[in-house]
Formats: C-alpha cells, sequence, structure tokens
C-alpha cells in the first residue's frame, strides 16, 4: 500500500462526481523545470528571424507572469499575454502568426520526448469515467489550446476520445494557478455543478491549496506525502494514482462536498466574476 489517508472499505461510492485532474507531473509526466526551457530554446530559435531570442525569452517569461498575477476578469489570459509579449519585441500579432502556427505544428510536438506516458493515469481515468464520473483537465492555461491539447495526447488522453467536460486554455480563462479564482472560473464555465466536486493534483501550492482556499475537497498524488507536505494546514488525503478510487470509495458524502462559505472561497468567486 502507498500512503493513501482516509481510506474505508466496504462502504457505498458517494453518487456521481467531478474529478478535476491537473495534467503534468499528474497524468503525464512532465517534469517543468526541464520542459520549459526546451520549450522557450525550440521557440526563441523558431521566431529568431523576427526577435532576439535572449530578449524574447525575457519578454515571455515576463508575459507569463503577468498571466499569473492577471486580477482582471474582463481581459483573458490570452489578451494579457498579447499585450505583454508582442509590444515590447516591436511584433505584431498577425504578421508573425504563421510562425507561432509553425511552431506548435512542427517544433512543439518534439518535446514529447521530455514527457513520459503514465499507463496507470490512463486507467484510472478510464475507471473513473466507466463507474459514471465525470472527469475534467484543470491544468493551468498558460498555453494556447493546441499546446495542451498535444500534451493531453502524450498522457494517452486525447481529448477526441476521453469525455472531458472542461479543458481550459490562455484563449478562455481570465485566471491562472494558484490563483483560487482560476476554481472559481472552472467551476462558473461548468455552470456551478451541483454534485461533489473533487481536485486531483501534485503541486501543493497550485492545485492543493488554491482548490481548498475555494473549498474544494483534494487528493494530493504524491509517493510520499508525508515526509514533504509542507502545505498550509493539515495533510490532504494522498497517495499515488492507483490509490485514488479505492480513496474515493471509501470516502463519505461529506468529505467530497465544496464550502463556498469561507471568506477565502468568497472572496474567489467574487474575483472571478
Amino acid at each position: 500500500m502507498g500512503n493513501a489517508i482516509s481510506y474505508r472499505q466496504n462502504l457505498k461510492k458517494v453518487p456521481v462526481t467531478l474529478i478535476l485532474f491537473d495534467l503534468d507531473d499528474t497524468l503525464l509526466g512532465n517534469e517543468m523545470n526541464n520542459f520549459i526551457p526546451a520549450y522557450l530554446q525550440a521557440l526563441a530559435k523558431r521566431m529568431a528571424k523576427v526577435a532576439d531570442p535572449s530578449v524574447l525569452v525575457k519578454t515571455l517569461l515576463s508575459a507569463t507572469r503577468q498571466m499569473i498575477e492577471n486580477p482582471r476578469p474582463d481581459q483573458t489570459l490570452e489578451k494579457i499575454f498579447d499585450t505583454a509579449f508582442f509590444p515590447p519585441l516591436g511584433l505584431i500579432r498577425q504578421d508573425v502568426q504563421g510562425i507561432i502556427d509553425s511552431f506548435y505544428a512542427e517544433d512543439f510536438p518534439a518535446l514529447r520526448g521530455l514527457t513520459q506516458l503514465r499507463p496507470e493515469a490512463v486507467r484510472v481515468v478510464e475507471q473513473i469515467i466507466k463507474r459514471g464520473d465525470q472527469t475534467a483537465i484543470a491544468t493551468n492555461p498558460l498555453f494556447p489550446r493546441t499546446a495542451i491539447m498535444q500534451r493531453l495526447s502524450w498522457a494517452g488522453l486525447p481529448a477526441e476520445q476521453v469525455p472531458f467536460v472542461l479543458i481550459p486554455s490562455y484563449e478562455t480563462f481570465h485566471f491562472a494557478k494558484p490563483n483560487p479564482a482560476f476554481f472559481a472560473e472552472f467551476l462558473a464555465q461548468l455552470g456551478w455543478p451541483k454534485i461533489p466536486v473533487l481536485m486531483v493534483g501534485n503541486d501543493i501550492e497550485s492545485d492543493i491549496t488554491a482548490a481548498r482556499q475555494i473549498g474544494l475537497p483534494v487528493f494530493w498524488m504524491t509517493a510520499d506525502g508525508t515526509s514533504t507536505w509542507n502545505g498550509q494546514g493539515s495533510i490532504p488525503p494522498h497517495g499515488d494514482i492507483n490509490e485514488l478510487v479505492p480513496w474515493m470509495n471509501g470516502s463519505v458524502l461529506e468529505l467530497l462536498q465544496t464550502n463556498f462559505a469561507t471568506p477565502n472561497a468568497l472572496l474567489a468567486v467574487l474575483r472571478s466574476t
């Protein structure tokens, strides 16, 4: 057995549940400390004819930070990025869109080699869907949709075949993790589901703490939770992905109820609307 806690056998499965899955290092093996530098290098190389590579990287990182910190519900992350990225480089997006499209069609797929398929994650998602639960991808929407869809395919979970109820991207979202408003916006786009909602992810700050702040129950994906937990509050239910469904089967309904009554949750909801 791993480290899953709050595990109870022979209890009735809760009603239909919506599970929000993080993507990188949850469903897809992807060490971002390796992936992001390779991504930046490849994009800078592709755009070298129109922008100095070193300046482009610095500008892109600054634009990404502005997306993460965005407090405005009236501007998509794409708009925030475009404003922070193209003008400082002296570029007009329409003029270089063809180069960017070529990057995502030809260069981005080569980054797949830095990621690892997790067959156990595919099995768990399939099991959850077969038993009647719903699934959504709660990845950080800092990339265009094509980059997220490609990574889902690398994970063995292509959106064309798996009925995820929502996949966020920078074109359609206004907030990013670890802002709790991301989760408020996520649920709002789904019409504020009346069923239990559970967040599953590996990142303590972006997935677990942020989701908890809006009142979502969580399952922390980790192989060694008790020795590595450094988040706020008590250690949450945790374990590897194979322990998720057994934990859900052994959870009483109250453990999977969303609580929007806390000040942090109410503030996140207000910011997202």
